[in-house]
């Protein structure tokens, strides 16, 4: 799978092609030799003769700018050498560069864009800075890495992200009763504080001892449904609510749940406003989250003894 982009930049010194060569001709490497494709200077009036090809200090750059690979060039696949021939004054500033050889002409505009922003040591004769030619080769390749299929166990990180991926949360308790019971759970829908509507959710009988339940809630661009699942394998899950009619939505789990014979208890809350109103105030009771928001589902638990449980 080709994904990464790597180009090699190289200074060859001192170097020259004929730029007056006009023939299609294919060099060993499948290359063109071409006219020049691209020529870019800082100024019309440039004496290609001043700048000298035989210098006793080469130029050496001292900074460079990285060359874009052209979308179309991606899009074919292309790949190549382009090669620059550049014209450096006293200073190490570029003030003309020609392409003399590339395999096509969006390498060539990538490669001059990229050379016409560097700058260089200037050259010396004797001493002296003076203006010189050099040819610099941009190396263009698309870049192919291998990738290894992994068998080990996802990490947690890897499981946040799926769920997050898939519109999923997941929420588990764990507790410990000494007995055989069941854990019997169901929402209550409240709008406007007011209870419109219990669904059961389910719960199956365990053996006493230690034991965890977990709470999914999954939610499709506002459409819920709330999944129960024990320890023992037992799930059950609820029909689809819909809440796309609210704007702001969100959850909140009771802390520290205690687990009663006598009494339910709310474990998950889910959320919504019309409005983008939120309330950060932390609350203790379902009956103070119901009132609080436009809509509210709560989640609720409740322990059963198995004795309970035959006699029914």
């Amino acid at each position: 799978m080709k994904t990464v982009i790597a180009l090699t930049i190289s200074l060859i010194l001192p170097y020259t092609l004929d730029a007056q060569s006009t023939r299609r001709e294919t060099d060993p490497d499948g290359l063109l030799w071409r006219t020049p494709i691209q020529d870019s200077a800082r100024s019309k009036q440039i004496n290609e003769k001043e700048f000298l090809t035989s210098v006793d200090d080469q130029p050496v750059p001292v900074e460079r700018a990285d060359a874009k690979y052209p979308t179309t060039a991606l899009k074919d696949s292309a790949e190549g050498v382009v090669y620059i021939l550049v014209f450096i004054d006293e200073k190490g500033v570029v003030q003309l560069a020609r392409t003399m050889k590339s395999p096509r002409e969006d390498l060539s505009r990538a490669a001059i864009e990229s050379v016409m922003k560097w700058k260089f040591y200037p050259t010396r004769m004797k001493s002296r800075p003076v203006k010189s030619q050099a040819t610099i080769p941009f190396r263009f390749k698309i870049a192919e890495y291998p990738m290894t299929f992994i068998r080990s166990p996802l990490t947690p990180t890897d499981i946040q992200e799926a769920f997050r991926v898939l519109g999923l949360q997941a929420n588990r308790f764990t507790y410990e009763v000494p007995y055989p019971h069941t854990v019997r759970s169901f929402l209550e829908k409240y709008v406007d504080g007011k209870l419109v509507k219990t669904i059961p959710i389910g719960g199956s009988s365990v053996p006493g001892g230690k034991q965890s339940i977990t709470l999914f809630l999954y939610d499709s661009d506002g459409l819920l449904q709330f999944s129960l699942s024990q320890a023992n394998g037992y799930t059950s899950r609820t029909d689809t609510i819909s809440v796309k009619k609210y704007n702001t939505r969100g959850s909140k789990v009771f802390e520290n749940p205690r687990l009663s014979e006598t009494s339910r208890v709310p474990i998950f809350a889910y959320l919504a406003n019309p409005d983008s109103i939120w309330i950060s105030e932390p609350f203790r009771t379902a009956q103070q989250v119901a009132s609080m928001y436009k809509l509210a589902i709560i989640v609720y638990v409740q322990v059963e003894p198995e004795e309970k449980n035959q006699k029914k």
